[in-house]
């Protein structure tokens, strides 16, 4: 790689960390890695200011899952999370729980401009430019980032979301993916699981069976052992059929008649949400 040279244009495009969350006395404290992650979600925040992704009170927010953000930023969940409670516990993003099997709603939330000598905090506006018109800029490059094709595009009048997903999956078997992977304890190598998801395709009956076995294996001594350090890989369960395994004794005996009812209204709720 060449370096750069007086005379040269640099064209690469950059998250931009405002420098407040360094300067500022409200933030002293908090991580690094919070700081980047604001940087990152304020990014995402203006591809939906401009599409008009809002809710019903005209804020903005993303549907943005943290293993999804994981992934584009080559870390693990845990930093992310650990990340999302900091800038939760500063004052900087909003999360709302939107039910089972729904990502939950991000709202990024202004920095706070506090002077030393009177500590009086105003709102962060710089940055923010009016919205000219009501459509994207198809011309905008952000618009055709491989990444932003995960975004789900929000209805002012509270429709539900139509997810658009550049995955090989119809949106019948998304779905029930999806149903699956909120189920799935571990949380690794979704990509992975959704092509064995792809080979198999299955039908409600399959599906059901499998929800059922991975309850039961939730609840299996294999499985809680060491904190779930036998739990397989998502991708692994699926190719090898694991759904099929007989497990052991359970930690407190094979389910019995009420715990098998709790499991299958668990997994009717889903399939109602579905």
């Amino acid at each position: 790689m060449e370096r750069y040279k007086l005379g040269d244009i640099d064209n690469e495009r950059y998250y931009q960390i405002p420098k407040s969350l360094f300067s500022g006395q409200s933030y002293k404290g908090l991580g690094l890695d919070a700081k980047v992650i604001y940087a990152f979600l304020k990014d995402r925040m203006e591809l939906s200011r401009r599409n008009k992704w809002i809710d019903e009170n005209g804020d903005i927010y993303l549907l943005f899952s943290q293993e999804k953000i994981a992934d584009l930023l080559d870390t693990s969940v845990s930093t992310i999370s650990r990340a999302f409670s900091s800038l939760k516990k500063y004052e900087l993003i909003d999360i709302e729980r939107q039910g089972l099997g729904l990502p939950n709603k991000i709202y990024i939330r202004r920095i706070l401009i506090c002077t030393d000598a009177s500590q009086t905090c105003t709102d962060d506006v710089s940055g923010f430019a009016p919205v000219q018109g009501n459509e994207p800029d198809l011309n905008d490059p952000d618009l055709n980032e491989p990444e932003n094709k995960v975004l789900t595009p929000i209805s002012p009048t509270g429709d539900r979301p139509v997810r658009l997903t550049t995955s090989s999956l119809s949106n019948k078997q998304q779905d029930l993916f999806n149903q699956f992977w909120q189920s799935y304890p571990k949380k690794i190598g979704k990509g992975a699981a959704e092509k064995a998801w792809n080979k198999i395709k299955p039908d409600k009956d399959l599906f059901e069976k499998m929800l059922f076995a991975i309850y039961q294996a939730k609840h299996s001594r294999q499985w809680q052992k060491d904190n779930g350090q036998y739990i397989p890989n998502p991708s692994t369960w699926l190719n090898q059929k694991r759904w099929e395994d007989e497990l052991q004794e359970n930690t407190t005996g094979q389910l019995n008649s009420p715990q098998a009812d709790m499991a299958q209204r668990a997994i009717e709720e889903i399939m109602r949400h579905g």
